[in-house]
């Protein structure tokens, strides 16, 4: 059993804050109170809609790296971040109403909508959902840098009210690759 190190025990302490940052900024924003409900489209955006895939593809994706066995620190601190995403993206879908809620993806979603980016989209043949072979280092650094990349361009074109979301989250996953090397 390999021991966790102080170097170990920083990254995913790093990674963490970088989460907690994340989820701090989507909570530190302005509140309408229902104010401009009138003035949000009735469906949410494309690039909120592909982001909520990327993070749960990115969430099954860490549970097939720990199938069997309890993970490491590292993984351990990923998921919970990808946790913590998932949440801040269903809350900012969440104002968009009951439109929002028939379009979420659900871990049984079989693809991303259509010209979203995903971690399902790297080109490997097996998706997150349906293998049974534990995810190694490799398909997860990859993964987490194929939503990075997503994720900050989504940020530049997506609308103001998502865009520092969408960007905190992007910085996360850049975290998270960091960590992974």
């Amino acid at each position: 059993m390999r021991s966790v190190t102080r170097r170990t025990l920083l990254g995913a302490g790093a990674v963490v804050v970088a989460g907690g940052a994340g989820v701090g900024v989507a909570a530190l924003r302005p509140t309408d109170h229902g104010q401009r409900s009138a003035a949000i489209a009735p469906t949410p955006p494309a690039a909120l809609m592909a982001a909520l895939v990327r993070e749960q593809d990115l969430l099954d994706l860490l549970e097939r790296a720990t199938t069997g066995t309890p993970g490491t620190a590292i993984v351990q601190a990923l998921r919970q971040d990808h946790q913590a995403h998932l949440s801040e993206l269903r809350a900012a879908s969440d104002r968009y109403g009951k439109a929002a809620s028939a379009a979420s993806p659900t871990p049984a979603s079989p693809t991303a909508p259509s010209g979203a980016a995903s971690p399902r989209s790297s080109g490997t043949p097996s998706s997150p959902g349906t293998s049974s072979t534990p995810a190694g280092t490799a398909e997860l650094k990859s993964a987490e840098t194929l939503a990075a990349q997503a994720g900050r361009a989504a940020a530049v074109s997506a609308p103001a009210e998502l865009a520092a979301l969408l960007a905190s989250i992007a910085a996360s996953e850049s975290v998270h690759v960091a960590m992974l090397t």
